[in-house]
């Protein structure tokens, strides 16, 4: 198992043991096997999502003659992520592959001229039939000046291999597309569309840390082609007392802090890790008893982040075997399913490492920036462009914001990975705009850019939160400033700030990442553009047309506690100025630089300039540049 990896810090000898191979099946489950074959055939031939949930099923139905039914563990294997990952590498020759295109960094330029603003159509905006509504909407997107659609997780998630008390979220546990977004032919029907269309696009690869699912499950159970996959291993059953209970094999459950000691004096668990002392949500967890290969019952602990569902891959272990399945599901986003941008979150590697005697808080980032140099190398390898995820708790729209840990880390991680990926996205972003719009105070999230600013912001990724995101808090707080000054319409209110979450993205360099729900308006199967999304059309065609996404120098000021303005200077001549206004009162700003601007914004106009800006609107003007939007 993985235990011995974590024994010494990177760059020591490590030991990992021999493991005794499984006894022979015997030739009751071979005959058995022959005649279920009908039967198993249908099975292996669908989705977890179309067959009962192991983990809900009754526990005989995975067992025979007191082990782990041979058939069963066969049926898991065809369901897993290794299973799927062999087969891709075996049917994907090296020689057809590998050697195409340059490992180096290539040039970014050609993404931000091809695609400089990107619009985030996933399955939070499209949960059924994604592929087809996104096709139909691909007209509409073209039109707004959108020349990007990210997809981001369109794996099939672990929704029918956890039980019904486990959390919402979704988390991958297949390399298949997900049947509920739409079969094989809809999504090739959409490539094609796309290229059609002149638009570039984007999905993320499967993360570091995965769902609880096959793989976990054949891992837990013994199961040789497993073995190393996770960073998991074995409790002696003398010692089961220091964990906690627990009702059934996959009821799965966090150790506190004096159960991670009395294991580590033990020798079960490694020495304190980076992350421990990094501000990470993440730590160890134990199953329940559990069937093994062998007809033992075991109990083990695993790493995982932010929750017990999701454990973390052992990158670093001798096997490869985590190595191998991030390999496979790159080439299948990249070489595959031909996506320019191949998103990597490998959240779940940061600090998986005993932690170094070194102050250099690099180190401590060991063994994640390793795993993004050597994938990363890969995605070129087949011809796309890497993009490096943040998707930590940093990076969620809370309205409470980040706390200086969580940030400090987060900013090392994107100035680390920006000498390793393509591109990188912006970190904590998403929290700031939501604390600002939550408290009507833009000072975290002005302070925040202007860190960003020692950052090549033109390699950056400017994600911002939806509005189904962050519409509550904001309501909530406009009805406790008790605005009496407001004059304009619910909808209205919506449009505004609808524009007000794409305006910043799209008034800096980089890559402008914008929220479906922003931008369109659904009513079934057909896509509309939205008011603010129509709004934006003359801003993503004239930081297109102007190069913005190339931009090298941005300004940061603060003319008031609910105010931001952003000043990018283009790469020809005068600059995109962006101004906008987080509280839930109106203002009305002196702002010079303004005199003699062409507004971009319908609602928005200077007099020597004077701008005044309702509650939670936002402006854009060009200054000094000869450019014309088309309306005007």
């Amino acid at each position: 198992m993985s235990h011995f990896v974590f024994r010494h810090a990177a760059g020591a000898s490590t030991a990992r043991p021999g493991r005794t191979s499984q006894a022979l099946s015997c030739l009751l489950p071979c005959l058995l096997l022959f005649l279920l074959f009908p039967v198993l055939g249908s099975l292996w031939g669908c989705t977890a999502r179309e067959a009962p949930s192991p983990l809900i099923m009754p526990g005989s139905a995975a067992q025979h003659q007191g082990r782990v039914s041979p058939v069963y563990e066969q049926w898991l294997y065809r369901q897993s992520l290794l299973g799927q990952a062999r087969e891709l590498l075996a049917a994907t020759p090296a020689e057809k592959t590998l050697w195409r295109h340059t490992a180096a960094l290539q040039d970014r330029d050609l993404v931000r001229r091809a695609a400089p603003a990107w619009v985030e159509y996933t399955r939070d905006f499209a949960p059924q039939k994604l592929f087809s509504s996104l096709q139909a909407a691909l007209p509409v997107l073209s039109g707004l000046g959108l020349t990007g659609v990210w997809l981001d997780q369109a794996g099939e998630p672990d929704t029918a291999w956890v039980p019904e008390e486990a959390d919402h979220a979704r988390r991958t546990v297949s390399l298949q597309l997900d049947p509920a977004l739409g079969s094989a032919r809809e999504w090739q029907s959409l490539v094609t569309s796309l290229q059609a269309h002149g638009l570039q696009s984007g999905m993320r690869m499967t993360e570091a840390a995965t769902g609880l699912g096959p793989d976990f499950m054949l891992q837990a159970r013994g199961s040789d082609r497993h073995q190393g996959l996770y960073a998991l291993w074995e409790v002696p059953e003398r010692l089961w007392s220091l964990l906690p209970p627990a009702k059934s094999d996959w009821d799965v459950h966090p150790l506190n802090g004096d159960m991670v000691q009395a294991l580590r004096k033990e020798g079960i668990l490694p020495g304190t890790l980076s992350q421990e002392r990094l501000s990470m949500t993440c730590g160890w967890a134990a199953t329940g008893r559990v069937l093994t290969m062998d007809g033992q019952t075991r109990r083990l602990v695993y790493r995982y982040l932010a929750t017990p569902w999701q454990p973390v891959l052992c990158w670093q272990d001798p096997s490869g075997r985590a190595k191998s399945l991030l390999a496979a599901s790159l080439l299948q986003v990249t070489g595959l399913r031909r996506q320019t941008l191949c998103g990597v979150d490998l959240a779940g590697l940061t600090g998986l490492d005993v932690a170094p005697a070194s102050a250099d808080m690099r180190l401590a980032l060991t063994p994640a920036p390793q795993a993004l140099a050597s994938l990363s190398q890969q995605i070129r390898r087949y011809g796309g462009w890497s993009l490096s995820l943040a998707d930590t708790e940093a990076d969620k729209p809370a309205p409470s914001g980040t706390d200086a840990g969580q940030l400090d880390l987060a900013l090392l991680r994107a100035e680390t990975d920006l000498g390793l990926a393509d591109f990188v996205q912006a970190p904590c972003l998403k929290g700031a705009i939501a604390s600002a719009l939550a408290s009507g105070d833009a000072t975290a999230l002005a302070n925040l850019l202007r860190r960003l600013t020692s950052l090549p912001l033109q390699n950056c990724v400017f994600r911002v939160p939806s509005l189904k995101e962050v519409a509550g808090p904001a309501a909530t707080a406009a009805r406790s400033a008790e605005t009496r000054t407001e004059t304009r319409s619910v909808a209205e209110v919506r449009r505004d700030l609808a524009h007000l979450l794409c305006a910043l993205p799209a008034g800096l360099p980089g890559l402008a990442f914008l929220p479906a729900d922003c931008l369109l308006k659904a009513r079934g199967q057909q896509v509309e553009p939205s008011a603010a999304g129509l709004m934006l059309t003359d801003v993503l065609k004239a930081r297109a047309a102007l190069d913005l996404s190339g931009a090298r120098r941005v300004k940061i000021s603060q003319p008031a506690k609910a105010v931001l303005v952003t000043t990018a200077a283009l790469p020809g001549q005068g600059s995109l100025v962006t101004v906008l206004n987080f509280g839930a009162e109106p203002v009305t700003l002196s702002l010079p630089l303004l005199s003699g601007s062409i507004s971009l914004t319908p609602h928005a106009s200077t007099v020597s300039g004077a701008l005044s800006l309702k509650a939670r609107q936002a402006a854009h003007f060009l200054v000094g540049c000869a450019y014309r939007p088309p309306h005007g």
